[in-house]
């Protein structure tokens, strides 16, 4: 401790009132209260590239354990604050820079999601929430300073392969500070709240298929790229109004996005499956929902929300341009079932709540549901072996998810940038 008291002294010679101790300064933003939690010597605010460099230099050379906070979303302490060691807070590199093409923007790795889609008006692939970090989201890639302090651009003409690593590789192969990402104008949003009674799952379910079957359609053909309050497509699937409550907004993509609840005192967890589309899976993983949520009873402040997202064709096929990325997803067709072709689901449990006493109960159900939830999208022939990264709780393996060949490149490229390891769970 003392060794790396004396590395924080070295940063706060160099760095002023961008340096911190935590006893002294203890106003780091983070959304997870585990995370909030953990205890830091110290944290750094640097400004730029250079910067972040320097900051690099002084912990790879004492060998300092460290952590890199961009949005701060993530929900294990060593994530994005550090535990006992130092903590690189991106906060301060947050500018967004319109190109005069208005079809790019430079985003830097401290910006949220609001700080680009609520002054420009803009959308682009990015996080739902407006406190979601711009960077633990896409980590695609444009400056990064790599584990010997060097700064470099990369792209698909320029450093290539890393390219590649960044898009899927997650945060083993340098500290991006500059993202570079493609936006377009975006107007007024619908945002339709939906709550359904539980007697009509199967019609929910219905809905919500339907709906999945039209998005590979309609999302990549742009016949509703323009505002359209009711669309027609969507008319048909009005429910029953004695089965659902309705709630209807309509503003920008902005105001949707951002949350006035405070950062920091709900504690968090996600984990996630993927699999080929079943309304019958659908439905056994609402009767798993319901069966084991009765042992998170009285859990202070408990929101279970499972989210499911479809990933079309048309998208795994732009996922390809540019030198593709690391996830390994192909456009598949496998009619199986109910299943309609070339699309996987995602989905995601969503779990919040207060107090410390309860993390046990409340990660055993998520432990049980997804087991569970597995064991039946196995049963009926529909696992799917992808792992969404920054769904992925602490136990889930994400990258032989990719498949051994993407992995197998992952990890000779990461030993390219960073052959003392750095940047890997045995190095800093």
């Amino acid at each position: 401790m003392q060794y790396l008291a004396l590395r924080c002294k070295a940063l706060a010679s160099q760095f002023g009132n961008s340096f911190h101790y935590s006893d002294s300064d203890p106003d780091l933003l983070l959304w997870d209260a585990k995370q909030t939690e953990a205890n830091h010597l110290c944290w750094v605010e640097p400004e730029n590239s250079a910067e972040v460099a320097a900051v690099l230099r002084v912990l790879v050379d004492n060998w300092c354990q460290f952590a890199v906070k961009g949005g701060g979303h993530s929900r294990h302490p060593d994530d994005s604050n550090s535990v006992g060691g130092v903590t690189v807070d991106l906060n301060r590199i947050s500018s967004v820079d319109l190109a005069s093409s208005q079809t790019r923007a430079r985003v830097g790795a401290g910006a949220t999601g609001s700080q680009l889609s609520e002054p420009l008006s803009l959308g682009y692939v990015g996080p739902r929430t407006g406190s979601g970090g711009v960077a633990g989201f896409t980590l695609g890639g444009r400056h990064v300073v790599l584990a010997n302090a060097t700064v470099v651009t990369v792209a698909e003409q320029s450093n290539p392969d890393l390219f590649w690593a960044l898009r899927g590789g997650a945060n083993n192969f340098g500290i991006v500070t500059y993202f570079t990402l493609r936006v377009f104008p975006q107007g007024e949003v619908l945002d339709l709240d939906r709550s359904y009674h539980i007697n009509v799952t199967d019609t929910f379910l219905k809905e919500a298929y339907e709906i999945f079957d039209v998005e590979i359609s309609i999302l990549w053909s742009g016949r509703y790229a323009q505002p359209v309050r009711d669309p027609p497509i969507f008319l048909e699937y009005e429910p029953d109004p004695a089965g659902v409550r309705n709630r209807r907004y309509w503003g920008s993509l902005a105001s949707f996005a951002t949350s006035n609840a405070p950062l920091g005192t709900a504690r968090h967890l996600l984990n996630t499956i993927t699999h080929y589309p079943s309304r019958e899976l659908s439905r056994r993983a609402f009767e798993i929902f319901r069966e084991e949520i009765h042992s998170a009873a009285n859990v202070t402040g408990f929101l279970p929300a499972p989210i499911t997202y479809s990933i079309p064709a048309g998208a795994i096929t732009r996922m390809q341009e540019r030198g593709g990325n690391a996830l390994g997803l192909d456009v598949e067709r496998h009619l199986i079932h109910d299943a309609p072709a070339s699309q996987v689901i995602v989905n995601n449990l969503s779990l919040a709540w207060d107090d410390e006493t309860d993390d046990e109960r409340v990660m055993a159900f998520a432990s049980r549901f997804l087991e569970r939830y597995q064991a039946a999208a196995r049963a009926l022939g529909l696992y799917h072996h992808f792992i969404y990264v920054n769904y992925a709780d602490k136990g889930q393996d994400v990258f032989p998810s990719y498949g051994e060949s993407n992995k197998q490149r992952l990890i000779q490229i990461q030993q390219n940038v960073d052959p003392l390891g750095v940047f890997t769970p045995h190095g800093l």
